[in-house]
């Protein structure tokens, strides 16, 4: 039985909405909220750990500004591969209100932001 040759992505982008200013940069940011309990389900210790750890990053809907911005790139890639798996994005590393930073970027092709995942 052979495999086919696909690639596996891991830690997969979160979707987020943006806010954005008169040049197109982030100005708010709003995570999904996270249940806790599907996070490391069985395991209370190291659930909690977790939340500990991310609280500051989760807004539980709402609204985080962001303060600053600390670098921005943009990535263009797999182009050859046709417009249904070209990858163009813009990402920014911001720093919302609460100093948590955080990793977000705008699909080009797609008119989405996402949460780069850690």
């Amino acid at each position: 039985m052979t495999t086919p040759n696909t690639i596996k992505q891991l830690n997969e982008p979160q979707p987020v909405e943006v806010k954005r200013g008169e040049h197109g940069t982030p100005v708010s940011v709003r995570l999904k909220p996270v249940d806790a309990q599907t996070i490391h389900p069985g395991n209370r210790r190291r659930r909690n750990s977790h939340r500990q750890q991310y609280r500051a990053i989760r807004s539980d809907g709402k609204w985080m500004n962001v303060v600053a911005i600390e670098d921005t790139w943009k990535i263009n890639d797999e182009w050859w591969r046709g417009s249904e798996l070209e990858i163009e994005r813009v990402y920014f590393d911001v720093v919302l209100e609460n100093n948590q930073r955080l990793t977000i970027f705008r699909d080009l092709i797609r008119d989405t932001w996402s949460r780069q995942a850690e």
